[in-house]
């Protein structure tokens, strides 16, 4: 399970005044951020788009998970309140979580017994839709018009 207190001990409050931007478009994404407070709006290219960041919501990930340079600039439209994750600590908690899902993965594989995944595939093998059987019944076709069968 997600170690819950790395996760309280890492995340930093700040906060930020009506205006302010608190990531620019194009920067290097170096945190991630949670808003508790306020609100911010969304721009792209000079755009304000139609959504807002409120209140619970989470944004900068994208640049940290894909070491990709900013996509967007969030500028607040109220004072605000954030938690922010600095990049490691955000990085370190995905592969925690993703190892989980894999050890859950294995553990659930090692329950299904061999017979019964073969029986599942020998049911999914002779399914009439599948393209397996249409190509077995045009090449039976083929043979028999071609006077082979």
């Amino acid at each position: 399970m997600i170690k819950f207190d790395l996760l309280l001990d890492a995340l930093q409050p700040s906060f930020c005044h009506t205006g302010d931007c608190i990531i620019w478009q194009g920067d290097e994404g170096d945190m991630f951020y949670i808003l508790e407070k306020g609100e911010c709006e969304v721009v792209k290219n000079g755009t304000v788009l139609s959504f807002k960041q409120k209140v619970g919501t989470g944004f900068g990930e994208l640049a940290l998970i894909h070491g990709a340079p900013r996509a967007c600039t969030i500028r607040a439209t109220q004072t605000c309140k954030l938690w922010s994750l600095n990049r490691t600590t955000f990085r370190r908690i995905l592969n925690d979580m993703e190892q989980e899902m894999n050890e859950a993965k294995i553990e659930f594989l090692s329950k299904v017994s061999e017979q019964a995944f073969w029986k599942t595939r020998k049911r999914a093998t002779t399914n009439p839709f599948a393209p397996s059987f249409f190509a077995r019944r045009r090449l039976s076709y083929s043979l028999t018009c071609q006077g082979r069968f």
